[in-house]
């Protein structure tokens, strides 16, 4: 079954992902007591009231799917607004896996028609700077599957 790792390639390429893995997970560990950095996040007081977002889609007679987002705790606001004061407002992006499919400014944004097949997105509320929320529990998102 070790066969494979008789070579001296092997074993080298062995050791090298054992201690990737190891610095990974450490430097993880080491920074989970840090704060996100600022320049992506924007981490909400404790004391605030934390938003929740809940999310559905609908598809209209023309196959153009609809998401609405349920927002509790939070604004939708136009990009670029400046906010003063500790509300959270913002916006949402939408993505489909690693690809985004939409900003939405709004409670509800049409992404257009889907392939057929199921399709997991996941809404991130962001901040008019584009950073995302975070609490001490991470980013606030909620997850839609869609079945097209």
């Amino acid at each position: 079954m070790f066969a494979a790792l008789a070579s001296p390639r092997a074993r080298t390429g062995l050791v090298c992902a054992l201690f990737v893995g190891v610095t990974f997970t450490a430097t993880s560990l080491i920074a989970a007591d840090r704060d996100p950095p600022a320049q992506l996040f924007v981490k909400l007081a404790e004391d605030q009231p934390m938003p929740v977002i809940e999310a559905r889609a609908t598809k209209d007679a023309a196959g153009d799917w609809t998401v609405a987002i349920d927002a509790e705790n939070f604004r939708f606001i136009e990009i670029c607004k400046t906010v003063t004061g500790r509300e959270a407002v913002g916006h949402v992006h939408i993505y489909e896996g690693n690809r985004k499919l939409a900003s939405a400014y709004a409670p509800e944004k049409s992404i257009g028609q889907l392939a057929p097949g199921r399709h997991e997105l996941t809404i991130t509320l962001q901040a008019s700077d584009h950073r995302a929320f975070v609490t001490e529990a991470g980013m606030i998102t909620a997850k839609l599957v869609i079945e097209a």
